[in-house]
Order: C-alpha cells, then sequence, then structure tokens
C-alpha cells in the first residue's frame, strides 16, 4: 500500500513533469529532492520514456512509498513525447519542469510558489554541476519590488546576464500558471526535436503580461550527463534554424503585443544573433556546405539581415565578437570560404 504523505492542503497543488529515459545512475537524487521539498502539496508526473535500464522500476519502487509520485510509462517517443504526457496528465494550479539528471534544493518550489503572484512566470537562476559539485552559478538579479517585470524589461535585463538565451528557452527554473497553460492549449512542438523549449516557452510569453525574477539559484542542472534526454541528430541545419526562427517570432509577438518593441528593438537583435550563431556552431561540426547551403538560404531575407546588422558586439569576449563578425561575413558568397576557415580556428573544431 502506497504510504499517504502530509500535505498541507491550505496551499495550491504544484505539479512538477519530470520526463524520463535511462538515467538510473540519476534518477533517484532526481525524486528524492523533489519529494523533500519543504513546499508538500506537490504532485510529480514522472514519464518514462520507454527506458531499457532500472529506471523503470525504480520509479515504481519509489512511488510505492510516497504517493505524491505518479509514474507513467509509455514507449520511446523522444523527450517532448514525455513533456506532453505529463501536460496532458496534471492537476496542479502551477507547473515546474525537472529533468530527471538533474536536482533542486529543498526550498526551490516554495521559492518560486512566494512569488508566483508577482507575475505571470517565476524565473530563477541555476546552479552548474559537474563530478558532484557546483563549479558556476547563474544568479540573476532580482525584481526591487512586488509586481514582475515586463516581458520587454525582461529581455533587456537577460541580454545582459551570463547563458541569457539559455534561461530565455529553458523550461527548468521557471514557475508557470497551469490556466495559462490550460487555455491556450500549449504543448511541446513535436515537429522538431530541437530547442523545443525555447519554443514553448516563447509561445507561453505570448499570452502574459509580467515575469518575476528570482535571484536565488536552488535548481541544479548537471553537465556531466549527454544523451539521456536528447539524442545526437542528424537534421538538415536548415532543421534546427526554422526551430530557432520560431522561437525568435514568438518573442517578437510577445514584446510587440505587452511593450513598446521599439524600446526592446536592440534586445530582439541581440537575441537573434545568439540564435544565428547558435546554427552556425552548430554547422561546425557538419559538413561545410551545409553551412554555405543555410546561409544562401537567408542572405536575402531583409528582415533577418536587419535583425544581424543591428548588433556591433555581443559582449561576451573578443573571440565571441570577432567570430559572430566573420559568420555574419559568410552571407558574401564569395568571402565564406576565408569566413568559415578563421571561424573554424577560433573555435578550433
Amino acid at each position: 500500500m502506497k504510504k499517504q504523505i502530509r500535505k498541507d492542503n491550505n496551499y495550491p497543488l504544484i505539479s512538477i513533469i519530470v520526463p524520463v529515459y535511462n538515467v538510473e545512475k540519476y534518477i533517484e537524487k532526481c525524486i528524492t529532492s523533489l519529494l523533500n521539498q519543504s513546499y508538500t502539496n506537490i504532485e510529480i508526473l514522472a514519464v518514462d520514456d520507454g527506458s531499457t535500464d532500472t529506471t523503470g522500476r525504480k520509479l515504481d519502487e519509489m512511488a510505492e512509498r510516497d504517493d505524491r509520485l505518479k509514474v507513467i510509462h509509455k514507449e520511446n517517443g523522444g523527450v517532448s513525447t514525455a513533456r506532453n504526457t505529463g501536460l496532458d496528465n496534471f492537476a496542479g494550479e502551477y507547473l515546474a519542469f525537472v529533468d530527471s539528471d538533474d536536482y533542486v534544493d529543498t526550498d526551490y518550489i516554495k521559492a518560486m510558489y512566494e512569488r508566483i503572484e508577482d507575475g505571470d512566470l517565476v524565473v530563477s537562476g541555476y546552479n552548474s554541476v559537474r563530478n558532484g559539485e557546483i563549479y558556476k552559478s547563474i544568479i540573476l538579479p532580482q525584481n526591487a519590488a512586488r509586481g514582475g517585470t515586463e516581458l520587454g524589461e525582461y529581455i533587456d535585463v537577460l541580454r545582459h546576464v551570463d547563458m541569457g538565451l539559455l534561461i530565455i528557452g529553458s523550461l527548468c527554473g521557471k514557475l508557470y500558471k497551469c490556466s495559462i497553460i490550460r487555455e491556450n492549449n500549449l504543448r511541446l512542438p513535436l515537429d522538431t526535436f530541437y530547442a523545443e523549449d525555447h519554443v514553448f516557452n516563447t509561445k507561453y510569453m505570448v499570452y502574459i503580461q509580467k515575469v518575476y525574477l528570482s535571484n536565488k539559484s536552488l535548481y541544479n542542472y548537471n553537465v556531466d550527463v549527454e544523451g539521456s534526454l536528447t539524442k545526437n541528430r542528424t537534421e538538415k541545419l536548415d532543421y534546427y534554424w526554422s526551430s530557432f526562427t520560431k522561437a525568435h517570432q514568438n518573442l517578437v509577438t510577445a514584446i510587440t503585443q505587452n511593450s513598446n518593441r521599439a524600446e526592446h528593438e536592440e534586445s530582439l537583435a541581440y537575441f537573434f544573433s545568439l540564435y544565428f550563431g547558435a546554427t552556425y556552431f552548430i554547422g561546425l561540426k557538419r559538413d561545410k556546405k551545409e553551412i554555405y547551403d543555410w546561409l544562401q538560404s537567408i542572405k536575402d531575407n531583409k528582415e533577418y539581415i536587419k535583425w544581424l546588422n543591428m548588433v556591433k558586439k555581443r559582449n561576451a569576449g573578443i573571440r565571441t565578437d570577432l567570430a559572430f563578425e566573420l559568420e555574419k561575413l559568410g552571407l558574401n558568397k564569395g568571402l565564406f570560404n576565408i569566413s568559415y576557415y578563421l571561424v573554424k580556428l577560433m573555435y578550433s573544431i
């Protein structure tokens, strides 16, 4: 018989979706960190995406000891299908996502819940963990007063934060309002296997007005793990670019609807340049012709070129700023080869 855990029902139910695939080494630490939350009125939806190791059995055993853990077993379909299964089954008033190879501090949910009424989304930083030790913390500047930050100011702030693009895109380190997800039937896109979290998050932003920034970093991201929820993809570069541009267009729509877009145009251009750079970097590990074909396919898009030309530097160090200028130079057909080899040399790929 499942153990009934005492919950404080004076507080709203918070759902936590954990997509799971072959993480037998990490799953117990992840789930235990959630079951030990100081905010006890939670449900944990662990969606096992067809694990072939002992992950599923370990989850079932843990669920027998705590009725707040609900395990859903499904055929392997990818991390987006696992998260969407959780979105089809959650019952909470608020929602958080946690990856199965990560773990959180005891007050993680409590800290975000305490500020959810100050915005439609609570966003926090995170700690990067390597070999079991925290080696880097991303701490956001906390809102000075209650009431949250309007969306334009939100992207302005993240423009000057280390790993700001990751903060925008990651599902983790956030607390969402379930009413917004339900009313707009928000789901992870199934037509992409890359940056689907960016597409979901920026789509959520289309339907909200304010974000609360928390300076607490209580989410611990395990950088040692590769491939537990994602696989090495071989799609063409256009595939990645399509996901990035969808996310950016959602961002533009959100800012246009809720802010004076002209005041935040530089930040929109900045994040577009990061998506551009990320696509180029992925391409460096592929055949050179893929980058060439991709650049040629976008060089006549006036809006894309406008965004790129607005950014003179990305304040990420001399090497990165120079690489960005060289990447843009590759849009010129006659200069592509020299720009490509210089960028490759700079990143030593």
